[in-house]
């Protein structure tokens, strides 16, 4: 249809002067270039004066062809030929092709736009083509073809001004089947295939960019044929239908398994790639002891894979999230390093059963660890310091358990627990935190139990929760109050130790039915009494069984201990000495080091940052 030899004397003439600026494009680190003064610098090189300047080209039927003037008859001995334009869109496209029947080609152009290169929708099978062309993209896709069939793209080159997160691509097919991709170069922006059937992509070039899938069904993954392309310069390693595979000490530039049951990757640095390494399909596999740093993706991505393990692993400054469990059950993550990331250090989506421990996630950007749809999770022993949102999070995730965290310097809540019964949290340090330091939200029977809390906004925040009980916890040292409940029934919250928080030891409102009895209220809000409650109906403040209050650090020794705000709620029965609570002193002294740990790895982190 098209012989490659006759625009390769301008094709090389554009390659030329691309490659003269790539190392400037490639350095910039995702920052925004000013492209056009480098055409401008290059326009010798570029033959700009062999390429007609022109707008965007939009063709959405098949008599556009002809209105253009573009070569041709559409027939598929003489299709159509868009060829050698200079196009600067900063419409949608600076090629826009849809709902034809004609056959056409796209041939030596240069598309600098804002957004799109070249998108075709709903092309007729077989008919469209695109060679030998370069794009200098924005924040969108080089090409995307869309619901369009058997279309080739071959030879091209995609440089992508910015480094995006991994939803946009170089080269991207959407709902479309048997696509050929072969022989393209793609900087910054990738090959992404969503939704898509039996496509063949071999022999593309890479470069601070990879390969990725959305959400591919398993039939999707075995129609593709997927072989010697390159990332960075390395072999891009994809796996198919490949029991027992270990790959130890090799040198790829981004790793795909895909129903590689029984693996072992290990010992790998993979950067500068989409998903540094990506499981669909696969179980029973390790991975771990890899380095997956500064990827547009995850650093390790589990999709439809269940018992694997992801140990020891280090994930850094990746634009999304360190680790991905999606869809994927029965997995654990554990003693990984979860650093600086985009997003969470750990994500866990449609992720039951998983089991995360003694991770350190140290100032992801959005949450340390974050749970949604992630029911019967065991989230343990991991320290989480200085989330942009949360320290931990679980949405919709029942059943699970969080358990001997350490959350510090988080700005927003250290644990935060929504729409997810029957879960306990336990034994976590939550300290120095910018909301509370345990939130839990329209959740039902949630036990709270031997945290401590320090030094945060609020020590325990509960709304919307019905029968949740908080026991033997310490608030101390909150610049608001050390419990709150707002709207919330049957709460029980009994041996709990509030000291010195700046308002209220313990603050209903609209709270009814709530059980508060042998809590320690020692020097809150001294300016009056140290417990409010308003709004709320037949809160008891004692213990119905025994006729035992709580301890008043202000209470003069006698009579009733009155509870401030309009409920007219008070103890009548304050006991004279401190409740027992079941936390064990020392764990005040434990949270030090940790404090002091924090400060540390954030100073180093942010300074390293300011290095790049």
């Amino acid at each position: 249809m098209y012989s490659v030899v006759c625009g390769f004397r301008k094709k090389m003439m554009i390659l030329v002067s691309i490659c003269l600026i790539l190392s400037i494009i490639i350095s910039v680190n995702g920052e925004e270039i000013n492209f056009s003064s480098l055409l401008t610098n290059h326009q010798d090189s570029y033959q700009l004066s062999s390429l007609a300047p022109h707008s965007a080209i939009i063709i959405e039927n098949d008599d556009n062809f002809t209105d253009y003037g573009f070569d041709g008859n559409g027939s598929e001995s003489n299709p159509y030929i868009i060829e050698n334009y200079n196009i600067t869109a900063t419409g949608l496209s600076g090629i826009y092709v849809g709902f034809t029947e004609k056959y056409f080609e796209i041939r030596n152009c240069l598309i600098d736009s804002s957004s799109l290169g070249i998108r075709f929708e709903y092309v007729t099978s077989g008919t469209g083509a695109i060679y030998n062309n370069t794009f200098v993209i924005g924040h969108a896709d080089g090409i995307q073809i869309l619901n369009s069939n058997n279309v080739t793209i071959s030879n091209n080159t995609c440089i992508g001004r910015f480094l995006d997160e991994g939803d946009n691509g170089g080269i991207v097919i959407a709902r479309s089947q048997y696509c050929l991709i072969e022989n393209n170069s793609a900087y910054n922006k990738g090959i992404r295939l969503i939704d898509s059937f039996h496509c063949i992509v071999r022999n593309n070039s890479l470069y601070n960019c990879g390969l990725s899938f959305l959400r591919p069904t398993y039939a999707q993954c075995f129609s593709h044929t997927i072989e010697n392309n390159t990332v960075n310069g390395k072999q891009l390693g994809y796996f198919i239908d490949q029991n027992s595979i270990h790959i130890q000490n090799s040198s790829f530039g981004q790793i795909v398994l895909v129903n590689c049951d029984n693996s072992i990757i290990e010992n790998q640095n993979i950067s500068k790639t989409f998903n540094g390494i990506s499981l669909f399909y696969t179980g029973n596999s390790f991975i771990g002891n890899n380095t997956c740093n500064n990827n547009i993706g995850d650093g390790i991505y589990l999709f439809e894979s269940s018992v694997n393990i992801v140990q020891n692993n280090t994930c850094k400054d990746n634009l999304e999230n360190g680790i991905f469990f999606h869809f994927s059950i029965w997995n654990t993550a554990s003693k990984n390093q979860l650093i600086s990331n985009g997003h969470h250090g750990i994500y866990l989506v449609s992720a039951s059963d998983s089991s995360v421990y003694d991770n350190l996630c140290i100032s992801n950007s959005w949450t340390g660890i974050y749970g949604f749809y992630a029911s019967s999770a065991s989230i343990e022993n991991n320290l989480c310091v200085g989330s942009a949102l949360y320290g931990i999070s679980l949405y919709n995730s029942p059943y699970s358990t969080i358990l001997n965290n350490t959350c510090l310097s988080i700005s927003n809540q250290g644990i935060f627990l929504r729409a997810s019964d029957e879960t306990d949290i336990a034994l976590n340090n939550v300290t120095n935190n910018g909301a509370s330091g345990i939130e839990v939200q329209i959740s039902r029977y949630i036990h709270i139990y031997n945290n401590s809390c320090y030094n945060n906004k609020y020590g325990i925040s509960v709304w919307g929760t019905d029968r949740i009980i908080i026991e033997a916890n310490y608030m101390i040292n909150n610049s608001l109050n050390g419990i709150q409940i707002y709207d919330s029934s049957k709460c029980i919250l009994t041996y709990n130790r509030l000291e010195n928080n700046t308002e209220y030891g313990v603050y209903l409102f609209d709270s009814s039915s709530c059980t508060i009895h042998h809590n320690n209220f020692v020097n809150n809000n001294e300016s009056t009494s140290q417990a409010y409650d308003s709004g709320g109906l037949s809160n008891t403040w004692y213990d119905i069984y025994t006729d035992e209050g709580n301890y008043w650090s202000d209470h003069l020794g006698s009579g009733s201990y009155f509870i401030d705000g309009d409920s007219s709620s008070f103890d009548p029965y304050p006991l004279e000495s401190q409740s027992i609570p079941q936390l064990n002193e020392f764990r005040i002294i434990l949270i030090i080091p940790f404090i002091v740990l924090s400060a540390i790895v954030i100073l180093l982190v942010r300074k390293k940052k300011k290095t790049y």
